[in-house]
């Protein structure tokens, strides 16, 4: 549990430098009044490098446990032996040049130093995305794969982030939502597509390992996004569009709604890091991990993961006719200037669009999977076990 909150703190934290970073180099002209109090960024630098520690420390106890050696140097070993430890001595070094720039004040000051901040910030990325597991498997394609894919996510969500809670209500709107929207649009194509590469070679054969933990994950988190960029056209497009016409009228409250939507992406994205990736073994994954409680209330029965298909389902088809409709009031809720129907119609989409992908799975009895395995060592919910 305390990796998987590690990793959301380090979403977390990395989408607000990057987002600062970038505003940074924003004409004034440009940007709303942003007012980010020091603590928030000078807490974020030490923050993001100690909770990038924290996976090389939970490894680093779980060798020592398996092979009874000594913690310290097995710690030592990983730091300066492999890739995620020197990775993170990397990172410190990067982040150690970004705190010493801010804390200096020396980037109010000198329009260059904010380049350098935002490069050193472009440099933690991309060293995380050489050491990250998609970089492992496919080598250079997984590397910028995953790498764009997390620069594209910070850009996005973390100038988000700043401008809706960092931003006072009586500014102007229209200048930054004309360059930002364009920005949105961008990183959300560069997500779609570097998203796509990756499941192609760490969950190829997808509706198989919806039975499995980091299927299900998978599955919630692309749901989930549908109601961010649904909030996403409503501040970029159909706001702005007001805006033209009502200038005093602020976004802020639809941008904090987007945001709170992000985190939780980010939540369940730091959960799917932690579980099994099936790759192109479904079957030998679900003998460790098990099947996914969440699959078991739909399929309780035991089965075989490749036995898994999808077929046309008239449940399936009302719930993607409920998602269409929890859509339009999604986006409706802007003309009755409601954010908190907005919010909750973008959330029973994303819960409707679950409900209707599940409604497809099709389970065929496979008779070598039930003659050959006993039926103890299967449990929903559970792990693999004698």
């Amino acid at each position: 549990m305390t990796v998987i909150i590690s990793k959301g703190v380090i979403y977390l934290c990395l989408a607000t430098l990057m987002g600062y970073t970038l505003l940074s180099l924003i004409p004034s002209a440009r940007k709303p009044a942003i007012h980010v109090p020091r603590w928030v960024i000078g807490t974020s630098i030490p923050l993001l490098a100690l909770t990038l520690l924290i996976p090389i420390v939970s490894l680093a106890r779980y060798v020592a446990q398996e092979t009874g050696g000594p913690f310290w140097p097995i710690l030592h070993n990983i730091l300066f032996s492999f890739e995620m430890g020197k990775a993170w001595l990397v990172i410190l070094l990067l982040l150690g040049g970004l705190a010493s720039l801010y804390f200096s004040r020396l980037m109010e000051q000198h329009k260059l130093l904010r380049y350098i901040a935002f490069l050193l910030m472009l440099g933690v990325v991309f060293v995380q995305g050489w050491a990250s597991h998609p970089s492992s498997v496919e080598g250079m394609l997984g590397f910028l794969a995953q790498s764009f894919h997390v620069l594209a996510i910070s850009l996005w969500i973390g100038s988000l982030f700043i401008v809706a809670w960092f931003t006072p209500r009586d500014t102007q709107w229209l200048p930054f939502l004309a360059w930002f929207t364009p920005l949105a649009v961008s990183c959300v194509l560069i997500i779609i597509i570097t998203g796509v590469t990756m499941m192609s070679f760490i969950t190829p054969y997808f509706t198989q390992s919806l039975i499995l933990p980091y299927g299900q994950m998978l599955l919630i988190k692309h749901v989930l996004i549908v109601p961010v960029l649904l909030f996403g056209l409503i501040n970029g497009f159909l706001l702005r569009r007001r805006l033209n016409t009502t200038p005093s009228l602020g976004p802020q409250r639809w941008l904090r709604a987007e945001s709170r939507l992000a985190l939780g992406v980010f939540a369940v994205t730091a959960y799917l890091t932690e579980q099994a990736p099936p790759h192109e073994e479904v079957a030998r994954t679900f003998q460790f991990t098990g099947a996914s409680p969440l699959f078991g209330w739909f399929h309780q029965d035991a089965i075989d993961p490749g036995q898994i298909s999808v077929m046309f389902s008239w449940w399936s088809l009302f719930f993607v006719t409920v998602a269409l409709i929890f859509a339009v009031s999604t986006v409706l809720g802007l003309r009755l200037k409601s954010v908190a129907m907005s919010l909750a119609s973008g959330l029973l989409v994303a819960l409707s669009l679950y409900l209707a992908v599940m409604m497809t799975v099709h389970i065929e009895p496979s008779a070598d999977f039930e003659t050959n395995t006993p039926n103890e060592y299967i449990e929903f919910g559970g792990s693999f076990c004698h």
